[in-house]
């Protein structure tokens, strides 16, 4: 028998919404590694609570274990956030960026300043070079300028 996470996934959650405790830990565990989907470690911590809840004694270990994850998991998280902010940035696809964050008069800019990080969207903001304004940029398409003597001279920015 072929092994298919994606459908023991599911089956898990059937179980876990009619309240089995075990089922609601194996949820939690898929979701912590990313078994069957994509890893959410928020997810898996809601999981591994309601089974505790449901008298599941294992969830309590694995409950601990993620909520380490997430402490560290957002410390690094903010560690780059902090490490961008006030940065020189350039978008390395800005026509990858989908319409609703880029407006037409940004295409034209390709670089600019780190203002923000919008944690809902999970996006930097950047204060475009050319006064376009500000567009909300994922992490994926930003990389730091590189600085040169002469561009740091010239950039009253820095």
């Amino acid at each position: 028998v072929e092994r298919n996470m994606e459908m023991a996934l599911k089956y898990f959650e059937a179980a876990a919404a009619r309240g089995h405790g075990k089922a609601q830990y194996n949820v939690g565990c898929m979701n912590a590694v990313g078994q069957g989907t994509a890893v959410n470690l928020v997810h898996a911590r809601a999981c591994f609570e309601r089974a505790q809840n449901l008298g599941f004694a294992n969830a309590s270990v694995a409950l601990k274990k993620v909520e380490k994850k997430l402490k560290k998991t957002k410390t690094q998280h903010v560690q780059k956030t902090n490490q961008m902010f006030g940065q020189r940035v350039v978008l390395t696809d800005p026509h990858a960026l989908d319409a609703t964050r880029l407006q037409a008069a940004a295409a034209q800019s390709t670089s600019g300043t780190c203002v923000d990080f919008d944690s809902s969207a999970k996006c930097y903001v950047v204060e475009l070079d050319d006064g376009a304004g500000r567009i909300k940029v994922p992490p994926a398409n930003l990389q730091l300028k590189p600085s040169t003597p002469s561009a740091i001279a010239a950039d009253p920015l820095r």
